[in-house]
């Protein structure tokens, strides 16, 4: 027996596009399988951004051939593949294969999604180890600056003033004290990884034992290129700094070890830190650093969203959670509203009783009796 959407779709396609067009909007909201993906083909090119948020995820595969996308489908289409619920779960688990499956909207992911592929990176690791051995081989050949060539702040003001210099160049030219005078300027600039790794290089020379504080401030487009060794001679000594950093959406590696480096300096993970590090890091968070987590950083902080967390994270966040809000248990949905973003994963509240309000409020005083 036919499948009745195949039947539905059919009758559609030969009465009148514009009204499969309306139609498939429709039942985009009520959810569309795969199967009924695979029988619609190219057709899911139509819905809006609501019905690709609403069963997105179950025909990626097709709309991978589609294009171009608005800027509303777009935005769904990055969110839905950033939060790993489809097929392909999430970037940092895809494999080669993956990207062939999804070369079609590759081109259009931002970088803070790229930057988590795990092939990605590798290329990008692989990009910076190439880029070392090159710079090491162009310091030995030009060790002064030629005369035409030197960089001053006029020219540092022309946007275009990377594509006047080899990376050469750039490394002979742009150094020492001027370079430290003129850093946020210098740092504004988009340069290719060499040139980078030649300023970066000059850069190193001048703090040998590591960049004070105020550099890590204007280190710009070169915070790409830095290893995790790099990082960990830095000075990060506040919050503000820890956010500054974090802003720029580093690779989860790379922000592993400055918020490591934030630790270690004996800072504390107080509700401005936990702000800096926010939903897109929290997860990244060793035993160790959630440890030092107080209730009084959570109640303080905005909602730490831990649901895609591991359940040692969770575990260890719940109830600190529920000591910090248990002055506001007797309100409700409020506390229901605070105490919500610590539910999902933790094992006395994963029930289908306990996703609601209500039913939260049944295991709650539960728990208290």
């Amino acid at each position: 027996m036919l499948h009745p959407f195949r039947i539905f779709s059919a009758i559609l396609i030969i009465a009148h596009p514009l009204l499969l067009k309306m139609s498939l909007q429709t039942i985009c909201r009520l959810q569309v399988t795969r199967e009924d993906a695979d029988t619609l083909g190219h057709r899911v090119c139509d819905p809006d951004a609501d019905s690709l948020a609403t069963s997105g995820q179950n025909f990626l595969k097709q709309l991978n051939q589609c294009k171009p996308f608005t800027p509303d489908q777009l935005k769904v289409i990055q969110d839905l593949l950033s939060s790993g619920n489809t097929p392909f779960g999430p970037p940092s688990t895809w494999s080669s294969s993956t990207l062939d499956k999804l070369s079609g909207l590759l081109p259009m992911l931002p970088q803070n999604i790229l930057q988590n592929i795990p092939e990605v990176r590798l290329k990008k690791k692989n990009q910076i180890r190439r880029g070392k051995r090159q710079v090491s081989k162009s310091v030995r050949k030009l060790r002064y600056c030629p005369p035409d060539k030197a960089v001053t702040e006029e020219v540092l003001q022309d946007k275009l003033m990377p594509i006047y210099y080899t990376p050469e160049e750039l490394g002979a030219c742009l150094k020492g004290q001027f370079l430290l005078d003129h850093l946020p300027l210098v740092t504004s600039h988009a340069y290719t990884d060499r040139q980078m790794f030649e300023l970066k290089l000059n850069l190193d020379r001048e703090f040998p034992d590591g960049y004070p504080e105020w550099v890590l401030y204007d280190l710009g487009v070169l915070l790409e290129i830095m290893s995790e060794e790099e990082i960990k001679k830095w000075n990060i000594t506040s919050p503000e700094t820890l956010r500054y950093l974090l802003d720029s959406q580093p690779t989860d590696d790379l922000a592993s070890s400055i918020i490591q480096r934030y630790v270690d300096h004996g800072n504390p993970l107080n509700a401005t830190a936990l702000d800096a590090i926010g939903p897109r890091y929290i997860c990244l968070l060793n035993v160790d650093q959630l440890r030092r987590i107080n209730e009084q950083a959570i109640k303080m902080a905005k909602p730490l969203q831990v649901s895609k967390c591991s359940q040692t994270t969770v575990n260890t966040l719940y109830p600190k959670a529920k000591r910090a809000f248990s002055d506001r248990h007797n309100e409700f949905p409020a506390y229901y509203d605070l105490i919500k973003p610590y539910l999902s994963k933790h094992p006395t509240l994963v029930g289908k009783k306990e996703q609601s309000a209500v039913g939260f409020y049944i295991t709650f005083w539960g728990e208290r009796c």
